[in-house]
């Protein structure tokens, strides 16, 4: 059986919802002072996203707001997306990487990945190629 494709994966979603099994959003913009990590943050709002996706895509979160080896610089998120490298930096609205962490996504970049300095949910899913997500 070969590799579904993200068509694959768009097709099965407005599938779902023509049978009302999920909803459709479409791009909004960040919540007026949304944070970017913590409760109700814009990396939970990923991060729960990317769980119900499930085995369509492989992540892992690095997090400075507790204990950690990861090195400072490291994108928030890393990644497959039906196997396709991403990796995103998360940011509130205003807010720019720093210079490490833009260093850190060219090196992503360079090597074939999906990179994106992302300020809500939407701007993730639209890096993905979907503005699709699950209730």
């Amino acid at each position: 059986m070969s590799n579904p494709t993200t068509a694959d994966y768009l097709a099965m979603q407005a599938r779902l919802a023509k049978a009302g099994k999920i909803k459709i959003y479409t791009l909004t913009e960040t919540k007026a002072g949304q944070k970017e990590i913590g409760k109700g943050g814009i990396q939970d709002e990923i991060e729960g996203w990317f769980k119900r996706l499930g085995a369509c895509i492989a992540w892992a979160r690095s997090r400075t707001d507790k204990p950690t080896t990861t090195e400072l610089g490291n994108p928030d998120f890393t990644g497959s997306f039906y196997g396709k490298a991403f990796a995103f930096e998360c940011k509130r609205k205003g807010q720019k990487p720093s210079p490490k962490q833009r260093d850190r996504l060219y090196m992503w970049k360079v090597s074939g990945a999906i990179t994106a300095v992302v300020h809500s949910l939407a701007e993730a899913q639209a890096a993905l190629g979907t503005t699709r997500k699950e209730p």
